[in-house]
């Protein structure tokens, strides 16, 4: 693993060479709020042949965010925080872009025949060219991750986030209009030095929030 220095996408261009897999970033940082200019990673991950990987977390479950739609392949976020809602559950989230052309020689585990499904090739079978669509990441993740590691999440927890999940939209605005109003309140106070929140103006990802998330 390797960490850019910093958080300008050339950062990120520096630390790519030809050992680099994937680009990993989050769609806000903590504790600094930063965010990500997608665009201009997704530019350079697809110019190298690597995947953009957001944690969406802080995206509320695709509510504020859509880190897709600005050009990631992969999204993973925690269901826990947003779209449980309510602490009731231990759950995460992977979703496939189907964008990605895993085919392209640098991840010959989809490629190279799968010991463990009688020579499987999932590029073949699932890649770009499969009748299934592009779903060669997915469907390795599901057979392979899940049935090495685990856990599959349990049905009366499944059930549990999708009823939090018919709230999300309710309470994400409510988090949202409450951040803002508590921030702006805060800054004003002469006990308080500092406020960090990307909704405010001055903060300096102000702009890539109203660009990227819901913010404004």
């Amino acid at each position: 693993m390797r960490i850019a220095d910093g958080d300008e996408a050339e950062a990120f261009r520096a630390a790519i060479d030809d050992r680099t897999k994937a680009l990993y970033v989050e769609t806000i940082g903590n504790p600094r709020f930063n965010i990500p200019d997608f665009a201009a990673l997704a530019h350079i991950v697809h110019e190298n042949g690597i995947p953009l990987i957001v944690d969406n977390t802080f995206g509320c479950g695709g509510y504020l965010c859509r880190p897709i739609e600005q050009g990631a392949d992969i999204v993973v976020q925690s269901a826990t925080k947003w779209i449980g809602g309510h602490g009731t559950s231990i759950g995460g989230v992977i979703v496939d872009s189907g964008k990605f052309d895993w085919g392209n020689g640098k991840f010959p585990q989809f490629t190279e025949p799968a010991p463990g499904y009688h020579g499987l090739n999932f590029y073949e079978v699932f890649g770009l060219s499969g009748p299934l669509g592009n779903i060669a990441f997915i469907i390795r993740a599901r057979v392979e991750g899940l049935r090495d590691f685990g856990p599959a999440l349990s049905p009366f927890n499944a059930f549990l986030l999708l009823q939090g999940l018919e709230t999300l939209s309710l309470r994400v605005d409510r988090h949202v209009s409450n951040g803002l109003a508590l921030a702006n309140w805060l800054k004003e106070q002469p006990q308080v030095e500092w406020v960090d929140y990307p909704g405010l103006p001055e903060h300096p990802y102000h702009e890539r929030a109203k660009k990227y998330s819901h913010f404004n």
